[in-house]
């Protein structure tokens, strides 16, 4: 999968013991429910080889009948918001728990926000 790539080429490029957050926006992506939750499983489970990113950020186009989609594990919940604008965005956040980095409490509320 090429985004996995792309993950792979950035996180090697980020430095070790900061709350290091990448963003990848990619519209070349497009998702719709079913390809969401493989997106998913496979991002999360790619995030946790690069202990120096703490979030993940993909920003792609979808094709929409969900609101939400969630994924939970016994370390996390990863979940991508489908932003109903004429845009027609999801975002996928993903918590990598294997960071090596602490995070303050309210850093993920302040980076969704933002997000």
């Amino acid at each position: 999968m090429r985004i996995k790539n792309k993950l792979k080429a950035e996180a090697e490029q980020l430095p070790q013991g900061y709350l290091n957050v990448l963003v990848i926006r990619n519209a070349r992506l497009v998702v719709n429910d079913t390809s969401a939750k493989v997106l998913l499983n496979e991002l999360e489970e790619a995030v946790h080889e690069y202990p120096q990113i703490l979030l993940l950020v993909v920003v792609s186009r979808c094709w929409r009948t969900e609101n939400r989609v969630v994924s939970k594990r016994d370390h996390e919940v990863v979940y991508a918001d489908i932003l109903e604008d004429l845009s027609q965005e999801a975002r996928f956040l993903i918590v990598n728990r294997f960071c090596g980095t602490r995070a303050p409490a309210d850093f993920f509320s302040r980076t969704e926000e933002r997000v």
